[in-house]
């Protein structure tokens, strides 16, 4: 059983020859006239499809000419003013995050994260709209400005400003006293 084993595993140099004779003699299977012409139709359209597609990839336009372009898409606007986003920062928000994202408009309108940061645009712009105007508002003068300095009374360490608040309480004390206190009898 050994030798069987052996036998079976050692190559038969008869074997291959005989295997390789049979390949010879194996003939080329022949085809129709008409199964020749459908090969050729066939390997021509091929051609003529994968020069189809080289043209068809000179007329798409590429991602850079969609993105160079500065004119806005007014469908896009249009939607988001009929779904209630008027504010142009509102609507510039939702556009970027849709292109951020690579999702649809309708899809970043339903997020919760998009519903709240609109949410909160909106309640910052009301609460600016709602601040006074005028007197009753605060300054906004910072320790940068003559005017904060001349307000106070008082002179700035930093001698840049400081000289400049002095020519201001110059100018402020020549323009309040163009009249004299005494009278001219002349």
């Amino acid at each position: 059983m050994e030798n069987q084993i052996e036998n079976l595993d050692s190559p038969n140099e008869e074997e291959t020859v005989d295997s390789e004779n049979d390949v010879n003699k194996e003939e080329e299977p022949e085809f129709s006239d008409r199964e020749k012409k459908l090969f050729a139709r066939t390997k021509k359209s091929e051609g003529e499809i994968k020069v189809l597609k080289e043209q068809l990839k000179k007329f798409q336009p590429s991602d850079s000419d969609k993105s160079q372009s500065n004119e806005p898409d007014y469908a896009k606007i249009a939607f988001l003013e009929t779904k209630g986003f008027s504010n142009p920062d509102d609507q510039k928000w939702i556009q970027d995050e849709a292109g951020r994202l690579k999702l649809p408009l309708t899809d970043i309108i339903n997020m919760e994260h998009a519903k709240l940061k609109l949410a909160t645009m909106k309640d910052e712009r009301e609460a600016q709209a709602g601040m006074p105007k005028g007197p009753g508002r605060g300054s906004g003068k910072t320790q940068q400005d003559v005017d904060y300095w001349l307000a106070k009374g008082e002179t700035p360490d930093d001698q840049e400003l400081g000289a400049k608040v002095i020519e201001a309480r110059i100018k402020k004390e020549k323009d309040s006293n163009k009249f004299s206190e005494q009278l001219f009898t002349g």
